[in-house]
């Protein structure tokens, strides 16, 4: 048995055709999710692209505890844990902030094939390109260096022939994997991971996906918004755009991992290989007057990704579930899959400490549900709790994240925590003017929705009524506990999590 992981960057869930969307054609991820389990509420837990890959790899969250930085020198990675047990594991990416120095991704993998210039990787460092830099880009005083970062991407492009598509980076990234599958010459079990920056921006593909949903010239087009809100910055006629070109980018994806899908079927590894397909993340565009991910704000249009899944057995082909699926599964449901688990019992191995479910148990049909609600956030910035029909979200100021990743035993000993119990003293998180202790939680108000009437989250329910607020309390409740138990427990090393109720283990 064999298992490929496939990530692309930034592909917001309701911008997939499988996933409802009418007008972006994504045929081959459709076709896809025929032959899989569709996973309808799918959320990474600390964003963005950084802590996404690092709880994929080690299946433990980031979120209360770090952010966008290297591996640790402890984490024990997917590939590492494969290493020694007869399967063969191979990563390939385009995905540069990974492979940077002191980030660590590569970390266990038997093969490496990293593949340069996305965005502004310094790959190519001399070429004038400052006529496409007025064509392409419109500057902003709030973000001086955004300039300087297309220059990179265009330098990094300037020697390619950017009208044919094979050129592109996701198709470069396609074609490598296909030659991986092609040139494969053992029949041992292998792990390969494909990791694909696009659909991220620069939003820059050839025709015909330039001009596929909005008919428009080469030139004068936003191929990279700044960050930020829209108002006084992008026009609406310029918004549009923006979207028409990231939908293009989308389709360009879609044709050349389908590449990947159509080698997978004709070396039929379809009967005998796991092919799970994600995104890290979605994609603000105008919602919430924002473009980008320019705020630290959890909204459905940023945090809810596609993940399809793949069977060699296929029962639950072509079938969709609700329950809550993070990032933090991947890494269980591989190794349940791989059969390591039971490998390393055999082997008087233990497995290190992960805070990830197995989908097991959702792929053989035995039941609907992994967890019970999705945790997601910026670090140090906002938490997010969700159970599908409700969301609430929390924004956090850097006193209080300080404190909550403190030393516990320290807590102890100034009775912050409770030494019988050992949980924090939930006085301690709310808002400074009811809190002896001066730690304010929230520089923008928490907020409320019922995603199943408020798709977009335009009203948010919290202080409207006493209904909304005894179920805004519940989930903040459940949020605070689950931000208590792995701080806690995070503390104690090797020490496994607990079943705790609340964190959608099925007793």
């Amino acid at each position: 048995m064999n298992v490929i992981v496939i990530v692309t960057d930034s592909l917001r869930a309701d911008y997939v055709s499988c996933y409802g969307n009418s007008w972006i054609k994504t045929p081959n991820f459709n076709n896809f999710s025929k032959n899989s389990l569709k996973v309808a509420n799918a959320y990474p837990e600390g964003l963005a692209t950084i802590p996404v890959r690092t709880a994929l790899l080690t299946g433990r969250y980031t979120l209360p505890f770090r952010g966008w930085q290297g591996l640790e020198r402890g984490d024990i990675l997917l590939p590492e844990l494969l290493w020694g047990h007869g399967v063969k594991t191979s990563i390939i990416s385009d995905t540069y902030h990974m492979h940077k120095p002191g980030m660590g991704f590569s970390r266990g993998f038997d093969e490496v094939h990293w593949i340069r210039g996305q965005e502004s990787d310094p790959y190519i460092l001399n070429g004038n390109v400052e006529e496409k830099i007025t064509l392409l880009d419109k500057p902003h005083q709030s973000d001086p260096e955004h300039g300087r970062r297309l220059q990179q991407y265009f330098r990094n492009i300037s020697k390619t022939d950017w009208n044919d598509e094979s050129n592109h980076f996701v198709a470069r990234v396609t074609e490598r994997a296909i030659r991986w599958l092609e040139e494969k010459s053992y029949n041992d079990p292998f792990f390969l991971w494909i990791d694909s920056f696009d659909p991220h921006e620069p939003w820059d593909p050839p025709e015909p996906y330039w001009s596929m949903y909005e008919e428009r010239k080469r030139e004068r087009s936003i191929i990279s918004p700044i960050y930020g809100t829209i108002e006084g910055y992008l026009t609406d006629e310029e918004l549009s755009r923006v979207r028409s070109l990231y939908a293009g980018e989308i389709s360009l994806v879609d044709k050349w991992i389908g590449k990947i899908f159509d080698k997978i079927r004709s070396t039929g590894h379809m009967s005998d290989t796991m092919v799970i397909w994600l995104s890290d993340h979605g994609e603000p565009l105008g919602e919430h007057g924002i473009v980008m991910k320019a705020r630290p704000w959890p909204y459905e249009e940023l945090i809810r990704i596609p993940l399809l899944v793949h069977h060699p057995d296929g029962i639950m082909d072509g079938k969709s579930v609700k329950g809550m699926v993070q990032t933090v599964d991947i890494m269980p449901t591989v190794l349940e899959f791989l059969n390591i688990n039971e490998k390393m019992r055999e082997n008087g191995e233990r497995l290190p400490p992960v805070h990830g479910l197995s989908m097991g148990g959702l792929l053989s049909g035995d039941y609907e549900v992994l967890r019970k609600f999705a945790i997601s956030g910026y670090y140090k910035k906002s938490w997010s709790i969700t159970d599908g029909d409700w969301k609430y979200i929390t924004y956090l100021e850097e006193e209080a994240t300080r404190y909550l990743a403190c030393d516990i035993t320290e807590q102890i000993s100034k009775r912050s925590i409770d030494p019988s119990s050992r949980v924090l003293s939930y006085n301690l998180l709310k808002d400074s003017r009811n809190n002896e202790n001066g730690l304010s939680l929230s520089s923008r108000e928490p907020e409320l929705y019922n995603l199943q009437h408020d798709p977009y989250e335009k009203n948010n329910l919290l202080k409207q009524n006493s209904v909304s607020n005894e179920v805004g309390k519940k989930l903040e409740l459940e949020l605070r506990r689950f931000m208590d138990a792995l701080v806690m427990h995070d503390s104690v090393k090797n020490n496994q999590m607990p079943h705790f109720d609340f964190m959608g283990r099925l007793v």
